[in-house]
């Protein structure tokens, strides 16, 4: 599914990534775990085709997403890769719907709509639906944007720091839903984390410092 060789990125003087190598499999949930500046968010920018690495090569399904063409490269992202983030990054103005099939949109799909109810129904969030976001708590955006990140169908979810912005049982909450949804639809699922607890969901954690793997 993804390869990682011999990757290093450096910011002027400071040497972000040292050389990491990794290979994750097709169904696999991995999590990223290390200190505040180990490496471990670029690394994870680096695998999702957002940050060009400074030297190495990534292979997403046996394809170096850094030898083709940006414009390739960000249909890779937009159409086999979903994102959950820290802070949600809802569209505010837009209703839990609307934000939830904003990749559909993007990419001109139709909306399957047996998928899309079984989605919100594994979610939990059939009833806030037409809300907006800013009535939620943030545990529910956080589902949403679970939802927005699954809603394509994508091969790879990239989640960072997905529970940093919530408190302890809602943190565990999201987790234990993506890691059962990542079990039901056999996704790959690359998480950053610092919290060991939530990293344990993982089927295999890497240990992170100073921009290597030390642990995996």
């Amino acid at each position: 599914m993804l390869q990682v060789i011999d990757l290093k990125k450096n910011y002027n003087t400071v040497e972000a990534l040292r050389g990491v190598t990794l290979d994750i499999s097709d169904g696999e949930f991995i999590s990223i775990m290390g200190k505040s500046g180990c490496g471990k968010t670029t690394l994870l920018h680096c695998m999702s085709g957002i940050l060009k690495p400074s030297s190495g090569e990534i292979l997403f399904d046996e394809k170096s997403l850094f030898k083709i063409k940006d414009r390739a490269r960000s249909k890779v992202r937009r159409t086999s890769m979903g994102f959950v983030f820290q802070f949600f990054n809802l569209v505010p103005e837009l209703t839990v719907k609307e934000n939830i099939l904003l990749p559909l949109k993007i990419n001109r799909y139709k909306v399957d709509e047996v998928y899309f109810d079984k989605l919100i129904e594994d979610l939990g969030i059939i009833e806030q639906i037409n809300r907006l976001p800013a009535t939620l708590s943030g545990g529910q955006q956080q589902r949403v944007a679970i939802a927005r990140a699954l809603i394509h169908k994508p091969k790879i979810v990239f989640a960072d720091e997905p529970s940093g912005n919530l408190d302890e049982t809602s943190s565990r909450e999201v987790i234990e839903l993506l890691q059962s949804l990542q079990k039901e639809y056999n996704l790959t699922l690359i998480m950053v984390t610092h919290d060991k607890d939530i990293a344990s969901y993982a089927d295999r954690i890497i240990h992170m410092r100073d921009g290597r793997i030390v642990s995996q």
